[in-house]
């Protein structure tokens, strides 16, 4: 538990990267010490003052209330260490160490297939993004992407025209408010 809570805690820094994550790991090995790290350790291997500050001023308490939370909303918070996580998803440049997810999680390790493309598409676009979702979504197979509207949005009708369920992959900062 103390793992998951450190890398909520970590999810909720402003403009952590990959890198300063990647860095530390390497050097501290689990994201449980970045908590006992000194400050200026962390600003040597890349992370900002701010970012400093508010990793000193994150509270256990909060995050055991924020995972609450996230539990009563039904968002599951899975981490790269989770069996859960894609195993797919690790071989990318630049993964997400988390991911949080509302929904059937089973979903994101099935044979998955990504359409993503223009917002700005044109008619024809639509109907191949439509009808390419449709075809793949009755080989068994699921259609992941953006929530964006243009290809994205038409690429999760056709999966949706099909009667299949689809993965929607969202870039979402929120603010859980601890008080």
């Amino acid at each position: 538990m103390e793992q998951e809570l450190s890398w909520l805690g970590l999810s909720k820094i402003d403009g952590i990267t990959h890198k300063q994550i990647e860095t530390f790991l390497k050097l501290y090995k689990k994201p449980e010490n970045i908590w006992k790290t000194k400050m200026n350790d962390l600003i040597h291997i890349g992370f900002t003052q701010k970012q400093c500050e508010q990793i000193k001023k994150t509270k256990y308490q909060h995050l055991e209330n924020e995972m609450k939370f996230l539990n009563k909303l039904n968002i599951k918070f899975i981490t790269i260490n989770n069996n859960l996580y894609p195993q797919q998803l690790k071989n990318i440049y630049d993964f997400p160490y988390w991911l949080y997810i509302r929904g059937n999680e089973k979903i994101i390790q099935k044979n998955n297939i990504a359409i993503i493309g223009s917002r700005n598409c044109s008619l024809y676009g639509s109907e191949v993004a439509r009808k390419l979702a449709y075809q793949i979504s009755n080989k068994n197979r699921y259609v992941v992407s953006g929530m964006a509207r243009g290809i994205d949005s038409h690429a999760h009708i056709g999966a949706i025209n099909a009667n299949k369920q689809t993965i929607a992959v969202l870039r979402v900062r929120y603010k859980y408010n601890i008080s």
